[in-house]
């Protein structure tokens, strides 16, 4: 029998927004008192006559309360409540069961199946509508904490991206690699196994921003960082030691800044296969990559430090790490080197040589030395080459390799750079003013330098500080650095030569060698190294190399001047092949301004005033 509806309008207890209500009973008169009473109260009420019903409302429907009865046929209240539960939503929505007031058993069950409280049949109307608006209070209140938990968790989970994580690559950063390496150090010690540091660095980056952009090379560095995660994970079979604790945490791959990643390995078999993930990170990284439309390779160095040989803490292992990377760098491209102790001194020795270099710098310690050029048909002298040399108060005369390669390292070549050529120019400016002839000057350039803006402007300015006649000065450039600016080195050459400056291509035959390229750079000069004249009369292919590099210059009316001639029988091999130029310890070997002004009266034609030499 269906009861009337109540014609009183509903009353509302408080301000909340009333419940959405889901009663479900199959006995009908049950089910009305029910829903009458909560329609009575304000509740909005979906009645379904049995738990198969009640369970396809609940794919459209999303109660606040469902209102339950347990004991059904087909499907009993037990299922309906694990129903509500696996909905999404559901563990939001309260459930009240109907039950009798002796079935404890039935309550344990549907306590273990998602109910939320229950009340016993029959069940009184008023007490009914206040534990469900009770239950919807408490059920709103804790799907709201819930709510500011995610939202909380979110924002914790923000900040830590934003805190430990790299904003372009998404790799940790260094704050959490810190914390990371730390945590594996510990548990490395506790137990018993190696781990590994291993600092990376791309060889040639800069090359890729100057030349398609930064956002050319930001693409680069998020696909090395994939490659390098890639590379990691497959190492796991190489160099995990697969009896590690579980609690080991996994290898990371983090980026620092710029272009350089830390690899951290946990759970090492032995140190040495460490050096079996660099292999296999470098094998990565050798494939092209693809950016900007571009094709572009890649190569990197890579430093490793192993625990706990190489340090016993995180800060030390990195150092470590970061001072074999750079002696990677020294052995050339795309190579890996272990860290030993004689590598810190090594460290230890560049810090105290720049300092020193900066003093020198300061107070006029370093000294530039001359080495005269001959002609190697009348022995006339044609030039000399400017070299720098350094007193140290203590060290006595530290290695030009040793602080000019700190000097590159450091920027400092720019300074350093700067002084020698303003020195020599000054210098050649004097020996004219003293009445020597006209004699040009070869001035050695880095590669840093090569690469500074202001490079020509600075040479401009130096030869207007001095006085100099432009044509005198001869600016020497490896082959390496003009092939690693192509486009803007054709630039930078065809303004010196607007200037009236010569350039060289110095240690000629060591690098690319090519005609084309020849073909293409503003120049004037070829040096043949040193490398290849020293064996001229005893190795054939040095010999025939020499004579090829003789013949290209000529070929392309550049002048060509052989560097390192100690013999005579050298030299008389260089002048059958008519090499215009020579120089080397046959001659002389480099010398102070006033040893060689000394030299210079002996083997060169007198001063203005005609006196015999």
């Amino acid at each position: 029998m269906r009861l009337p509806r109540l014609t009183e309008p509903p009353v509302l207890r408080d301000r909340e927004r009333s419940p959405t209500v889901l009663v479900v009973d199959d006995e009908t008169l049950t089910r009305r008192i029910s829903a009458t009473a909560l329609e009575r109260d304000g509740c909005t009420v979906i009645e379904a006559s049995g738990g198969r019903q009640a369970i396809e409302m609940l794919e459209q429907q999303k109660p606040d309360v469902v209102l339950l009865d347990l004991v059904m046929p087909e499907v009993d209240g037990f299922e309906v409540c694990r129903a509500v539960r696996e909905r999404d939503g559901g563990e939001d929505t309260a459930v009240l069961v109907m039950t009798g007031l002796e079935d404890v058993e039935s309550i344990r069950r549907a306590y273990s199946a998602g109910a939320t409280d229950f009340v016993t049949k029959p069940v009184t109307p008023l007490l009914l509508t206040q534990r469900i608006r009770y239950l919807h209070r408490a059920s709103s209140a804790l799907a709201e904490l819930r709510s500011t938990e995610k939202r909380l968790r979110a924002s914790r989970e923000a900040i830590s991206r934003l805190a430990y994580s790299d904003s372009l690559t998404g790799l940790p950063n260094r704050a959490f690699l810190s914390r990371h390496l730390e945590h594996v150090l510990a548990l490395s010690a506790r137990n018993g196994v190696a781990a590994g540091v291993l600092c990376l660095d791309l060889d040639l980056f800069k090359r890729i921003n100057d030349t398609l952009g930064h956002s050319a090379g930001d693409e680069l560095l998020v696909s090395v960082g994939r490659r390098l995660q890639e590379a990691v994970r497959r190492s796991d079979c190489v160099a995990r030691n697969s009896v590690a604790p579980p609690d080991e945490p996994g290898d990371a791959v983090a980026r620092l800044g710029g272009d350089e990643f830390v690899v951290v390995l946990h759970g090492l078999r032995r140190p040495e296969d460490a050096g079996l993930v660099a292999s296999r990170i470098q094998e990565a990284l050798s494939a092209p990559f693809y950016v900007a439309r571009s094709q572009v390779f890649v190569n990197a160095s890579i430093g490793i430090a192993v625990f706990p040989n190489d340090g016993s803490n995180a800060e030390t292992l990195l150092q470590n790490a970061d001072t074999a990377m750079y002696h990677a760098k020294e052995r050339g491209r795309g190579a890996h080197a272990f860290y030993t102790a004689s590598l810190s001194d090594a460290a230890r020795r560049r810090l105290d040589v720049e300092a020193a270099l900066r003093i020198a710098l300061d107070e006029d310690q370093l000294e530039v030395f001359y080495q005269p050029k001959l002609d190697t048909q009348g022995g006339e002298v044609m030039g000399v080459e400017a070299l720098c040399r350094w007193l140290h108060p203590e060290w006595g005369h530290v290695p030009p390799p040793e602080f000019i390669g700190v000097a590159e390292d450091t920027g400092l070549i720019l300074r350093l750079g700067e002084w020698v050529l303003r020195a020599a120019c000054r210098q050649i400016q004097a020996w004219q003013d003293e009445g020597f002839p006209p004699m040009g000057v070869a001035v050695n350039v880095a590669a840093r330098q090569f690469r500074d803006d202001g490079f020509a402007a600075m040479v401009a300015e130096v030869l207007a500080e001095t006085g100099l006649d432009p044509t005198l000065l001869e600016l020497e450039i490896t082959e390496g650095t003009l092939m690693d600016e192509t486009d803007r080195g054709i630039a930078v050459l065809t303004e010196l030569h607007q200037l009236g400056v010569r350039v060289a291509i110095d240690d000629f035959g060591t690098g690319y060698s090519s005609l084309a390229y020849l073909s293409r750079f503003p120049i004037d000069t070829i040096k043949v190294d040193r490398s290849f004249v020293s064996s001229v009369t005893e190795d054939a292919s040095n010999a025939a190399i020499t004579e090829a590099i003789i013949a290209m210059g000529r070929s392309l009316r550049l002048d060509v001047v052989a560097e390192g001639v100690e013999t005579s029988d050298q030299l008389e091999f260089l002048r059958k092949r008519d090499c215009a130029k020579v120089q080397g310890y046959l001659f002389s070997r480099p010398l102070p301004a006033a040893e060689l002004g000394l030299w210079l009266l002996q083997h060169q034609p007198s001063k203005k005033s005609g006196e015999a030499p």
